[in-house]
C-alpha cells in the first residue's frame, strides 16, 4: 500500500480505538470512537473530524504518515492519562510511524490491515 486518503486514515483510527476500547473496557474511549462514526460525508461529531484533519499535513498520505496522524489525534483528543495499556499503544504508534522497522511489527501489520479494509 503506497498511499491512503485522509478518510481511510480517519476510519482506520476509529476502528483501532473501537478495538482497544472493547479490549480495555474503556467507556470513554468507546464514546470517542462512536462519535467519530461517519454518516455519509459527515462525522457524528464534526469537531472530532476537524481535529483529526488538523493533524494531517499531506493528502494522500503514506501509511506511516497516517499512523503518525492517528497517534497525534489519540494523544491530543483522547488522552491516555493513567491508562498504561493505552499509553503503550500511543508510544508504539509513534515509534512505528517514525520507522516501522524499529517499531512494533504487530501494530504495523494490523495498521496496514485496517487501512486496507476501509
Amino acid at each position: 500500500m503506497e498511499f491512503v486518503s485522509k478518510q481511510q486514515a480517519y476510519e482506520a483510527t476509529r476502528k483501532l480505538l473501537i478495538e482497544n476500547a472493547a479490549r480495555w473496557q474503556d467507556r470513554r474511549l468507546e464514546d470517542v470512537a462512536r462519535n467519530m462514526a461517519m454518516d455519509g460525508d459527515r462525522s457524528r461529531d464534526p469537531d472530532l473530524y476537524q481535529r483529526f484533519l488538523d493533524e494531517i499535513t499531506a493528502d494522500p498520505l503514506s501509511p506511516q504518515d497516517a499512523l503518525d496522524a492517528a497517534a497525534e489525534f489519540m494523544q491530543n483528543t483522547v488522552g491516555f492519562d493513567g491508562q498504561p495499556e493505552a499509553a503503550q499503544l500511543l508510544e508504539s504508534a509513534k515509534i512505528t510511524a517514525e520507522d516501522p522497522a524499529k517499531g512494533d511489527p504487530a501494530l504495523w501489520s494490523h495498521w496496514l490491515d485496517l487501512l486496507s479494509r476501509v
